[in-house]
């Protein structure tokens, strides 16, 4: 029993735990239980988006990791044909040439 509220506090309740220390919802600043339900609503779906968006950028950096020791492993057989064309490159650094710059209007 310990271990399962040991695993409860370390997810669920920290989840609300944030949001009560750093979304205002400590005290209610409305009237009405549907005004409550709806921010709580959009405040628990920007933690998530929040959550998800961070695990995505752990699966691109272990994607990362493993074209490189992939890579790597072909130059150590000798199987690599084309060494000087396929380099590993991060997503981000491969993306940012093709970023426009936006002209600013006054």
């Amino acid at each position: 029993m310990k271990e399962r509220y040991q695993q409860r506090k370390e997810t669920i309740e920290r989840l609300f735990g944030t949001a009560k220390e750093y979304h205002n919802l400590r005290y209610t600043r409305l009237k009405g239980k549907s005004n409550m339900k709806a921010t709580l609503g959009l405040t628990l779906a920007c933690l998530n988006m929040k959550k998800y968006s961070k695990w995505m950028a752990k699966m691109a950096f272990l994607f990362c990791q493993k074209v490189i020791k992939f890579l790597s492993k072909l130059e150590i057989e000798g199987k690599r044909k084309d060494k000087h064309i396929l380099r590993p490159v991060c997503l981000q650094s491969f993306f940012a040439p093709l970023k426009r710059k936006i002209p600013e209007t006054r």
